[in-house]
């Protein structure tokens, strides 16, 4: 009897019979999965780096002091001990110059970095260092890195007054892009001046010069970051186009892409479907060499991608970033 009742149970589930005994309705669920996955694909994140939180924050010291070793005594060695106390503190390393430390702390996998930069803030606020200190917290997010860089140049004008315009005519659109961070002007370097005092000495270890090159001519660097948690592919669009707006607005300028990450992700990206197809031919072969007919070679054939769509959908739910790991 209860034997009986175990069979009848199974047949009831038996999601086979129930698949092909409603096969309008199996046909229309797998249409819409298969909507669904094609419509989420579209939307997915690409970056460079997978949606992991490496819990990394950088400490910035700098004060007037004239040699590497008085600042590792005054610098080095106190924010040392004030910051081992830490909890979930993994590893810390520090380099020591001329006036400035810098030390980075790495956390345990898994620690809020929000948490982790409010500790070593309030670390710094209590630490005792010398009269005139600069300190700066900055927290490292991988996917907050650099996504484009353009060249910027110009026959007519000179760095500086290039680099004037840059601040006052590129620079800001190019802030307000959605999902841009920000954006860095470099190469604006001048001729050193001597000078002794305190605050000069601070403000070179603050903004060192630098010197652009491309090609062979003298140039600016824009380097644009987005935000962590923005599509690389969408960010890297829509600075493109701001730039060719702002090359139409100022043809004494030069506006040239120099690197990107879009291009490596876009090969990445293009390089993982054709190797998805090119699987799912050989499979659709080798089953069809075996088997001998085309109606389960073709359900195989549908399994397959039906299949790939059908986990596309949660990732872009969950807003999972994929990595362009090739």
């Amino acid at each position: 009897m209860a034997r009986s009742k175990l069979d009848s149970i199974r047949e009831r589930l038996n999601i086979s019979r129930l698949a092909i005994q409603q096969s309008w309705l199996t046909i229309c669920c797998w249409m819409a999965i298969a909507v669904a996955g094609l419509f989420a694909f579209s939307s997915l994140k690409y970056a460079l780096f997978p949606d992991i939180t490496f819990p990394v924050v950088i400490v910035n010291a700098t004060a007037p002091l004239e040699t590497a070793l008085d600042s590792e005594t005054e610098l080095t060695i106190p924010l040392e001990e004030e910051l081992q106390s830490l909890d979930d503190l993994r590893k810390m390393v520090s380099s020591t110059s001329a006036g400035r430390t810098v030390i980075n702390l790495r956390f345990r996998v898994g620690t809020s970095l929000a948490d982790s930069t409010a500790a070593v803030e309030q670390v710094m606020i209590e630490a005792d260092l010398p009269a005139d200190t600069e300190t700066e917290v900055t927290p490292l997010n991988l996917n907050e890195a650099t996504t484009v860089s353009y060249a910027l140049s110009s026959d007519s004008l000179a760095l500086e007054d290039l680099a004037a315009l840059a601040d006052r005519e590129i620079i800001p659109p190019l802030e307000d892009i959605p999902g841009v961070l920000r954006v860095d002007l470099l190469g604006t370097g001048t001729q050193a001046e001597t000078d002794d005092s305190a605050d000069s000495f601070l403000a070179d270890l603050e903004n060192p010069p630098t010197l652009i090159r491309f090609g062979r001519d003298e140039a600016l660097a824009l380097q644009v970051a987005k935000q962590g948690d923005a599509n690389t592919l969408e960010v890297v669009d829509r600075v493109e186009t701001e730039i060719q707006q702002l090359q139409a607005e100022l043809p004494e300028v030069q506006l040239i892409q120099a690197a990107t990450q879009a291009d490596y992700i876009r090969a990445a990206t293009q390089a993982t479907i054709d190797s998805l197809l090119g699987a799912i031919l050989i499979a659709v072969l080798v089953i069809f060499g075996f088997l001998r007919s085309w109606r389960a070679t073709l359900i195989t054939a549908l399994a397959i991608p039906l299949s790939l769509l059908g986990t596309v959908t949660p990732s872009s739910i969950s807003s999972t970033r994929w990595p362009s790991s090739p």
